[in-house]
């Protein structure tokens, strides 16, 4: 049995608020539209590996607005994860208020058990598929900080360190129209997958993923 333990496939912000927002709060128009199909597709393809310790990781990030207008906001039932995207019992689940999920507001009291960095590094996670949302905002900023703090790279039998492989899957990912549609939200979400490409993750596209995990199209 191929062993998945140090991959994880990491979702973030694929909430309601986000993906059927009515006030067109993220902008007029979003880009991807296989996005929700393409989620699916990942979780389905990932669930379906027997549960064991040599399962891959699949984690799900939320983001918590401290705006009281966005539909992130705590008191929104935007806030739900979206249809395509539930977490199942067994999956982690990270909540944050910034655009990084790997950067935390400082809160009274002790700090949380679960942490985004200390949960990948204690669970020797190597490879990240991120997916999620949205391309030019939270979902790139937590590439980049994966990146920028090597959360994947790790020390070999020989003690040497290697880079961890950090992906972006971009017919997983999505962005919006920006100043009031001048710049259409394809050309955003590409532009800024672009940007990431190379300097900070791979970027592949879903049939890339299941071909390099080995794994199966499911619908």
């Amino acid at each position: 049995m191929t062993d998945y333990a140090h991959t994880a496939l990491i979702v973030v912000d694929s909430q309601i608020g986000a993906l059927s927002s009515p006030t067109n709060f993220w902008g007029p128009s979003r880009s991807t539209p296989s996005y929700e199909s393409s989620i699916s597709k990942l979780l389905l393809s990932f669930r379906s590996l027997p549960k064991s310790p040599s399962a891959p990781h699949i984690i799900h990030i939320y983001h918590s607005s401290t705006n009281p207008l966005s539909p992130l906001h705590p008191s929104s039932p935007g806030m739900d994860f979206h249809a395509c995207s539930l977490p199942q019992a067994n999956e982690p689940v990270f909540s944050k208020s910034t655009n990084s999920a790997f950067i935390r507001l400082p809160t009274p009291g002790p700090e949380p058990e679960l942490e985004l960095e200390k949960y990948l590094r204690e669970k020797e996670i190597w490879k990240i598929y991120f997916v999620g949302l949205s391309v030019d905002l939270c979902l790139g900023s937590t590439v980049r900080s994966a990146s920028d703090l090597g959360v994947a790279d790790h020390v070999d039998a020989e003690g040497r360190v290697v880079k961890g492989d950090v992906v972006v899957v971009e017919d997983a990912v999505a962005a919006w129209a920006k100043h009031g549609g001048k710049f259409d939200a394809e050309t955003v979400c590409a532009v800024h997958l672009e940007s990431l490409k190379g300097e900070f993750a791979r970027v592949v596209r879903v049939a890339d993923v299941l071909a390099e995990m080995g794994l199966e199209e499911l619908e």
